[in-house]
Parts: structure tokens; C-alpha cells; sequence
């Protein structure tokens, strides 16, 4: 086959792959946005709030406990040299994975106590949301085992798990008449289908496979090593941490959590592409140590159409969807939606730079995006919703200048490189 003719071949796949992750990630997201609606329309503004930022706790807890174990795994077993471990981290590191959750589900629930004493007895949301972190923690692992083998179908289906169930759940309790903490508990049975289902659907592909006898150690090592590297960029990532809805959780009032809660529903429609192309995208360009620009732009574009379309939709369905009571400005809707076309930007270009090995420069990106939000919030305390939208903004438009000039001068060394190591063969030719 010709150059050009394999060439071909791999875009054609390129796209294929990421137009499955695209319908089957997409259809997640339409399930969250109508248990969200559910539950919404079942509860005050306030309950709902409350439910969003237990939820929203839980899940930056368990970005916390996992120690980067995610990314480790992607780019420690993706070029299959080291086989498929049963788990794959080392027993150290499970057992500070644990104790950060516990940790740091702890102090997040301490700090916003005083809200959570708004729906009923504190300890309760303290426990549901820990249970959360955990369940989510090893979930996330097993989910990226799947996304290191290359099974994008059932990394789909695992992720699909969660909100399937939790709408389900949520669906019955709406008609139970039932309170704000029977409707986090359905979101803790939906993150225990998500687990069991990823464990099954690795365990069952790595049965198949031929490189799964493998020095289990080894592996382990290798992971946890890859993890630890890795971990403060997969921690202070925006899509982890999400600073703007846990300050506004801090400074605000549950109700302004759930209103700003309600755009995020409608900018996880544009977020959503980062995560489908990333599960299709970063363990290839991790196997290859070679970027795939073409496709990365395609994405940025898509996402760009995608916010444009949303912004007017969004501004009509939110009050048909979510009650008379979800009122939202253009302008909160406008920069929330901006925010969220600049992050999958975002995200494109670290799963790029962590591929090309600059993991360092791919977390201090990363952590600029958290300290202009964190910092700006610190500072001003503000009560309105558009100024954590445009807090967010500025902080991904920064990171992706950084991560721009970062790839580009990488690309660049690896071109002349190449260019180098050809004239050399020439020579040596003559």
C-alpha cells in the first residue's frame, strides 16, 4: 500500500473512531441533562443545588484521591509491552488512594457543612458523597484500563452505565414524592453500576488478549510511577476540580448553584467532544509519540459550531425544561458556553503535550486555569453568576496560549530532527 493509500486509511479510522465516541458519549450526556431535568423538577431550586454540589464534591474528592492513576495507566499500558494487571496499581498507592478520598471528601464536606445542614442532617450527605468519591475513584481506574487496550465500545458502555441508572432511579423517585438525599443516593447507585460494570468488561477482555500474562509488579511499578508524575495536572484540571461551581458553592447560595448548574447542563453539549476524543485520540497519539493536528482542529471547529447552535436553544429550552424558576441571562449562558469551547481546546492540547511527553508543561497549563479562577474568586467574592463564567474564560483562553506555544516549538525540534536524520541517510547513501 502506498503511502498516501495508509495515510488515507488512518484518517478514515481516525474519523470512524471518533464518530462512534461521539454518538455514544453524546447520548450520555442527553441522559445526565434529563436526569437532571427529573430531579429538577422534583425538588425546590434550592434541594436541586444541593444535590449538584454534593455531586460536584464527590467527584473533584475523587480527582483528588486517584494520584493521577488514570493517565498513568493510559500511558503505561497502552503499547501492550507490559500486559493487562488484574489492578493496576501498586498496593501503596491503593492505599493512599483511599485515605485521600476519605480525606478530602471530608474537608470539602466540612467546608460547605453549612449547606448541606439546609437538606437534612449533615453526616448523611457526608457519607453519600464519600461513597461517591470511592466508587468513582476505582471506576475511573477501570475505565482507563479499557481506554488503554483501545475498546472504545466498552469504554462507552461503561461510562454509559452510570447515567442510564441514574436516570432510571431518578425517573422512580419522581414519583415517590421523595427528599434531596433519596436522589444523591441514586446517583451513588448509578456510579456502583458504572464500576461494576467497567470491571466486568475489562475482566473479560483480558481474558482474550495475548499479552495477559505479564509481570503483575512490573506493571504495578510502572503505573504508579507514570501516575504520580502526572497527578497535579489531572488534579487541578478544570474538568476535575471545577473551582467555578464549588466557589460559587462556598460564596453563593444553593439556588444560584442549581440556576448556574442548569448552563452547565447546556455547555456539557460542547464539553462532551473533549472526553470523545480523547478516549480515541491520547492512547493513540500515546502509543505513537506523534500528534494528530488534523484531527484536533476538527474537534476545536466542531466544538465551535456546536456552542453557536446551543446558545440560543439553550436560552429557550432551560426554563421550558427545569421550571419557570430557571431563569438565566444571555450573558451567563454566552460565557459559560465560551469557557466550554476554550476548555476542549484545552484538553485537546494536553492530551497532546502529555503524548509528546511534556506531562510538566501539560500541568502547569492546567494549573493556571485553577489559580486565575481560584485567585479571582478569592479576591473579588462575587455573588453573580456571570463572573464566574468569565473567570473560567480567561483562565482556558490562557492555558491554551501556553499549551499553543508549548506544542508548536515541540513540533518544531521534532521536525528538524527528522529532517536531520533524513539528510544524514542521504549521505551516508552517497
Amino acid at each position: 500500500m502506498s503511502r498516501a493509500g495508509a495515510r488515507a486509511r488512518r484518517e478514515f479510522t481516525s474519523l470512524r473512531g471518533l464518530a462512534f465516541s461521539y454518538g455514544a458519549i453524546s447520548s450520555i450526556m442527553i441522559a445526565n441533562t434529563l436526569a437532571g431535568v427529573i430531579v429538577a423538577r422534583s425538588l425546590s431550586v434550592g434541594d436541586r443545588g444541593l444535590v449538584v454540589l454534593a455531586v460536584q464534591l464527590s467527584g473533584t474528592a475523587g480527582s483528588v484521591a486517584m494520584l493521577g492513576a488514570p493517565v498513568g495507566v493510559v500511558l503505561g499500558l497502552s503499547p501492550g509491552k507490559l500486559g493487562w494487571p488484574i489492578w493496576p496499581l501498586s498496593w501503596r498507592l491503593s492505599v493512599a488512594t483511599l485515605v485521600c478520598a476519605v480525606g478530602a471528601t471530608s474537608t470539602l464536606c466540612w467546608v460547605s457543612g453549612e449547606k448541606f445542614s439546609l437538606g437534612g442532617s449533615p453526616l448523611t450527605w457526608y457519607i453519600a458523597t464519600g461513597l461517591l468519591a470511592i466508587t468513582g475513584c476505582i471506576g475511573a481506574t477501570y475505565i482507563a484500563l479499557l481506554r488503554a487496550q483501545g475498546r472504545i465500545a466498552a469504554v462507552n458502555v461503561a461510562i454509559m452505565a452510570n447515567p442510564v441508572a441514574y436516570l432510571g432511579s431518578a425517573a422512580l423517585l419522581a414519583s415517590m414524592n421523595v427528599g434531596a438525599q433519596a436522589f444523591l443516593g441514586a446517583s451513588l447507585l448509578g456510579s456502583l453500576v458504572a464500576l461494576v460494570a467497567s470491571i466486568a468488561l475489562y475482566l473479560s477482555g483480558r481474558g482474550r488478549d495475548v499479552s495477559q500474562t505479564c509481570d503483575q509488579h512490573v506493571a504495578r511499578g510502572t503505573v504508579s510511577r507514570l501516575a504520580l508524575g502526572s497527578y497535579l495536572g489531572t488534579v487541578v484540571s478544570h474538568e476535575a476540580l471545577t473551582p467555578d461551581i464549588l466557589l460559587l458553592g462556598r460564596f453563593g447560595s444553593p439556588d444560584q448553584v442549581a440556576l448556574y448548574a442548569a448552563a452547565l447542563a447546556v455547555a456539557s453539549l460542547v464539553r462532551f467532544q473533549a472526553v470523545a476524543a480523547s478516549n480515541v485520540l491520547f492512547p493513540r497519539m500515546a502509543k505513537n509519540a506523534r500528534p494528530e493536528f488534523g484531527t484536533l482542529l476538527r474537534v476545536a471547529m466542531l466544538a465551535t459550531v456546536s456552542a453557536l447552535v446551543m446558545f440560543p436553544l439553550g436560552l429557550w429550552a432551560i426554563p421550558r425544561l427545569y421550571g419557570h424558576e430557571y431563569h438565566l441571562s444571555p450573558l451567563v449562558l454566552g460565557l459559560v458556553l465560551g469557557a466550554s469551547v476554550a476548555s476542549v481546546a484545552k484538553a485537546l492540547l494536553v492530551d497532546t503535550c502529555r503524548s509528546l511527553g511534556m506531562t510538566q508543561r501539560a500541568t502547569l497549563a492546567e494549573l493556571s486555569v485553577t489559580a486565575v479562577v481560584v485567585v479571582g474568586a478569592l479576591v473579588a467574592r462575587p455573588q453573580e453568576l456571570w463572573i464566574y463564567g468569565a473567570l473560567t474564560l480567561a483562565a482556558n483562553l490562557v492555558a491554551v496560549i501556553m499549551l499553543l506555544m508549548f506544542v508548536s516549538r515541540t513540533s518544531a525540534l521534532q521536525s528538524e530532527h527528522a529532517q536531520g536524520n533524513v539528510r544524514a541517510k542521504a549521505m551516508n547513501l552517497a
